[in-house]
């Protein structure tokens, strides 16, 4: 079984890192909703596999606080064979959809190993993305156990410390250091950018609805365990994400109206001045 839902920074996949106690993990929460007859994969799900996969550094966190495998199995059968987030087919047809928070809770572990450093994902990296959903079912149990959130989070720093700094890619700074780069304008093309920011504002739609479908074929794709296609589908969707947010931040970066104006009053100023200079009184010119 595989499973793709992100790209990190370094374009690696982001089933290529979870270790093979991460794989059974996700495996286990299947096998959990099966046998207890639910039509979908939940959060609850993924903290019994967690439970189950007992090498796991994220079984041995949950043992820590008391948390049994049978007593999170009772309250897990305790949310009903039907979740109101999922798409709503039956597990009876052989095939157990994800719950959107599942979907996000598993892309949230990529980005606790990375905030930790780690190189992998874990089982820890798993039961932190499932804290990070305080709305989840998985979230709820733990609380009704005592743990927070917090709690959870420093248990696994304890046992797994954070790792040392990424190094930055080669040629950042030079990359960096150009894109900051001021470039000298041509009055006209001054002129142009606050004609444009006079009359308009970035236009996203496009790519706003391009993201839609490639997170709904994304979704469907994994829901159909299709995990090539959603492999491709997540890779495309990163990659058009950053786009978005490089224009609108370009957008957000540049002067404002104001200023633009000021500057311009500035430099017609200069070049009445040199006319003047030259003999030539602009203001009787016809």
């Amino acid at each position: 079984m595989a499973l793709m839902l992100e790209c990190d920074g370094s374009g690696q996949n982001m089933f290529q890192r979870f270790t093979d106690k991460a794989r059974r993990t996700v495996v286990l929460a299947q096998e959990e909703a099966r046998a207890l007859e639910h039509d979908h994969i939940g959060t609850e799900h993924l903290l019994l596999g967690l439970l189950r996969e007992s090498a796991g550094v994220a079984a041995t966190a949950l043992t820590s606080f008391g948390i049994s495998l049978d007593a999170a199995r009772a309250r897990a059968a305790g949310a009903g064979t039907t979740h109101p987030d999922a798409p709503g087919q039956a597990a009876a047809e052989g095939h157990i959809p994800f719950t959107p928070q599942a979907k996000r809770a598993l892309e949230l572990a990529l980005r606790e190993a990375l905030r930790l450093g780690h190189d992998y994902i874990g089982t820890e990296h798993i039961l932190l993305g499932l804290v990070r959903e305080p709305g989840c079912r998985a979230a709820a149990i733990l609380l009704e156990f005592g743990v927070s959130q917090a709690g959870i989070r420093e248990r696994v720093v304890e046992l797994r410390p954070p790792g040392p700094p990424r190094p930055r890619p080669v040629g950042m700074e030079q990359r960096v250091f150009a894109e900051r780069g001021v470039t000298v304008e041509s009055v006209l093309s001054r002129l142009a950018a606050v004609e444009q920011f006079a009359g308009l504002t970035p236009d996203l739609s496009d790519m706003d609805a391009e993201l839609a479908r490639l997170r709904r074929e994304k979704d469907e794709a994994i829901d159909a365990q299709d995990f090539r296609l959603a492999e491709a589908l997540s890779d495309a969707e990163t990659d058009l994400r950053v786009d978005r947010d490089r224009r609108a931040t370009d957008w957000l970066h540049r002067p404002s109206l104001a200023v633009e104006v000021a500057q311009l009053r500035a430099e017609v100023e200069r070049l009445r001045a040199v006319l003047r200079g030259d003999g030539l009184d602009v203001d009787e010119a016809g």
